[in-house]
């Protein structure tokens, strides 16, 4: 069984506001791609965004305030401040990003030079879903061949890959990382009863971003794969842990605040029980349902459980099955 020790996220200091976009991007006015977003984490600056739109993705290195790997080091020291322990208590450090500036060396060992740790390193990344897939990694792995300590990062500066032009995408996407300190022998404040993740390449061309380019989404992937994908895996959780609907917290996708309310009514979540944090940070890919989490660390209940979905661009899905274990 797998634990969760400590949490951590961090977003740029930047936002991107709604009245700011509406007089940049083409037929922003008709706000259809904001999804309950009032404002975006980014790197960028809104100075920079109305003289460039992002024409020219390669210029962000130039001006971006963070890389993915700065926001990773932030949220991967709160981790291991919550969780109680030091970088060189890991053994093992597994990560995802959605817009890396390079490709080698990878983001966990970029991670690991940060810490200043030679331990094993390895990237698992799903651009929505980079949790899901770590945690069922190492659920599918012996206990004894698990490290005492492993993080689990996810970060990605989505707003460095949007064009600002038109579309839908600048009110969607926003900037942050998240990390998460687990243990297979050490018990934690939360444990973890459950986990899936799945892929969907039937759909991948819903969804790109170009490795030096633009990112792009089709207004279809929220209809047609996100949600009805969300919605089945989390009655799928509820159902094979004999889930309390009544009582348990979900922690959504982060990618339609709309879609994804009405998800919980459809399934019995109330709303005080259903947490998000996309309207005011806006969707920072498989980062994002983690930092909500680390967001409620210091408000968990003895006892209590925890849905956290994930979803999105990239076509994976998967959830994590929470319990508390102290408050």
């Amino acid at each position: 069984m797998l634990h969760v020790l400590g949490v951590g996220h961090a977003w740029p200091e930047g936002r991107l506001s709604d009245s700011f976009l509406d007089g940049v991007v083409e037929l922003g006015d008709s706000r259809s791609g904001s999804q309950g977003i009032e404002q975006r984490a980014s790197v960028l600056s809104e100075e920079y965004i109305a003289l460039a739109k992002n024409n020219h993705v390669e210029e962000t290195e130039k001006v971006a305030s963070d890389t993915p790997t700065d926001l990773s080091e932030r949220a991967t020291l709160q981790a291991l401040e919550s969780a109680g322990i030091s970088p060189e208590d890991l053994g093992l450090l597994l990560a995802g990003v959605c817009t890396p500036q390079q490709t080698t060396p990878s983001e966990a060992q970029r991670i690991g030079k940060r810490l200043a740790q030679k331990i094993p390193a390895y990237d698992l990344y799903s651009s929505s879903s980079d949790f899901a897939l770590h945690v069922s990694t190492l659920l599918d792995w012996k206990d004894e061949k698990i490290p005492d300590y492993v993080l689990s990062a996810s970060t990605g500066c989505a707003t460095t890959r949007v064009s600002y032009e038109s579309g839908e995408a600048p009110y969607l996407f926003g900037d942050g990382a998240a990390a998460m300190v687990l243990s297979s022998r050490r018990t934690g404040k939360l444990k973890i009863i459950d986990a899936a993740f799945i892929t969907d390449p039937a759909h991948a061309s819903l969804f790109s971003i170009e490795l030096y380019g633009h990112l792009t989404m089709s207004p279809k992937a929220l209809s047609t794969w996100i949600e009805p994908t969300t919605e089945k895996l989390l009655r799928k959780a509820i159902e094979k842990n004999s889930l309390d609907v009544q009582t348990l917290r979900w922690i959504d996708p982060q990618v339609s605040l709309p879609s994804m309310c009405e998800v919980a009514s459809r399934v019995g979540i109330s709303p005080e029980n259903h947490w998000h944090n996309l309207e005011r940070v806006g969707c920072s890919l498989g980062a994002s349902p983690v930092t909500v989490l680390s967001e409620h660390w210091g408000e968990l209940v003895a006892g209590e459980t925890i849905v956290l979905s994930t979803a999105g661009p990239g076509m994976s899905a998967g959830y994590i099955v929470f319990q508390s274990t102290e408050g």
